[in-house]
């Protein structure tokens, strides 16, 4: 009996360890990896599905674990992490399920036990025919763009949990459109950039060390996401149109921030609309150049117009990052005299905690502006005018500031 116990146990080891997969060639026909081959190891290279010919499919079903590396390759730069790369005609389906996701770790083998790469959509994939639902991605990131980077389309990710991984998760850009909602993104530097992308990111929780999100020439739909309470939204320059709106809720129940950062954001030659109850944050921050510091603005130049369409309810507001230096205040919004002044509107809007050393909360340049319902509250400076702009009509304001070169009075 205990010799045929010895043996059932002897195949029972042999089979577990057969079951694996190394995947040592591209993928160029409709592939499913399946639980009874996990894992499936992608090994020391980066394993591409297409076809130069036709469609082809990669399917992932429930409970498959896929391993990757950090491996070396004998020719500089020496090392690299392995990918899943979703080439030529190329869809990835994942099809995970709540009880038993899709996971996509590194291997035991991955040398100084670093980690694997990530998962690209090439420009020529089939993104749009591509979903990755019920996963749990961890472990991941290399020297890549992001621990998912997108090229092309619209892709579906729902429903993932990223996890313990260096970098940005997902990176998008090439006006592509992702759908991404219901994932989590934690213990990372950065959760998401779009780069000349939109798309859509709704119902996430957001827990990482920098940027939540970060915008760049990108409007995305942006709605129902939870963010911890020092996380924000990073918008860079503006040269294109379009609408911010709220994008969740910070863990404290406050509105979660778009950030302007350590620099200054610029609108050229393009309209900003600022939904009620949007907040956006600068600061006061280091240069490493003299004269060493300086405060964030947000500026409207070369025909660019803002539209900040608050409500009593929901006023726009404007004020400082609770990551200003010395607690010291942003700059402001500055509308430059070759702004769109005609297109632009400002209702229902509160500017504090602004100045700096130059201008006001909001200083108008060589321009008539209406302003109406605003608040300004603990400004350096209020609002300020050059000598060319003393025509703008001021609406039913209310100031709460000391203002020694603009408008305003002492509390």
């Amino acid at each position: 009996m205990k010799t045929l116990s010895f043996l059932l146990l002897l195949l029972f080891v042999h089979t577990n360890v057969s079951a694996q997969t190394a995947v040592t060639s591209p993928i160029t026909t409709n592939t499913t990896w399946t639980a009874a081959g996990s894992p499936y190891i992608l090994g020391t290279q980066y394993v591409e599905v297409y076809n130069n010919s036709g469609e082809v499919t990669l399917t992932i079903e429930a409970g498959v674990e896929i391993q990757g590396e950090y491996y070396y390759t004998g020719v500089w730069p020496n090392y690299d992490h392995s990918r899943l790369v979703i080439r030529e005609n190329a869809a990835l389906v994942v099809n995970g399920t709540n009880t038993n996701p899709v996971i996509f770790t590194k291997s035991p083998t991955s040398l100084e036990d670093k980690n694997w790469g990530g998962i690209i959509f090439t420009q020529n994939s089939r993104a749009s025919q591509s979903v990755i639902d019920n996963a749990i991605i961890q472990f991941a990131g290399g020297e890549m763009e992001g621990v998912i980077e997108i090229y092309t389309g619209t892709p579906r990710i729902s429903n993932v949990t990223f996890n313990n991984s260096t970098g940005l998760y997902i990176y998008a850009e090439n006006t592509s459109t992702p759908v991404i909602q219901n994932c989590t993104f934690q213990n990372a530097d950065n959760g998401i950039m779009l780069n000349d992308a939109s798309g859509s990111i709704t119902n996430c929780n957001f827990n990482v060390s920098g940027k939540a999100i970060e915008l760049s020439k990108s409007f995305p739909v942006l709605s129902a996401n939870t963010f911890a309470n020092e996380n924000f939204v990073r918008i860079n320059d503006i040269t294109t149109s379009g609408t911010l709106s709220k994008p969740g809720t910070l863990l404290n129940g406050k509105t979660a921030p778009y950030s302007l950062g350590d620099k200054s954001v610029y609108i050229h030659n393009a309209v900003l609309t600022l939904e009620a109850g949007v907040v956006i944050e600068g600061e006061y921050y280091y240069t490493g150049n003299w004269p060493d510091y300086d405060h964030s603005h947000l500026e409207l130049d070369n025909n660019a117009s803002i539209k900040i369409l608050g409500t009593e309810a929901e006023p726009v507001v404007f004020t400082k990052s609770p990551f200003s230096l010395d607690n010291k205040n942003w700059g402001g919004l500055i509308i430059h005299n070759d702004a769109n002044f005609s297109n632009c509107e400002i209702t229902h809007a509160v500017f504090e905690n602004g100045g700096g050393e130059v201008g006001g909360a909001l200083t108008i340049i060589g321009g008539n502006l209406s302003i109406n319902n605003c608040l300004f509250k603990n400004n350096s400076c209020g609002l300020c005018f050059d000598s060319s702009s003393t025509a703008s009509i001021i609406d039913n304001e209310k100031f709460f500031t000391l203002a020694p070169n603009g408008w305003g009075s002492a509390m």
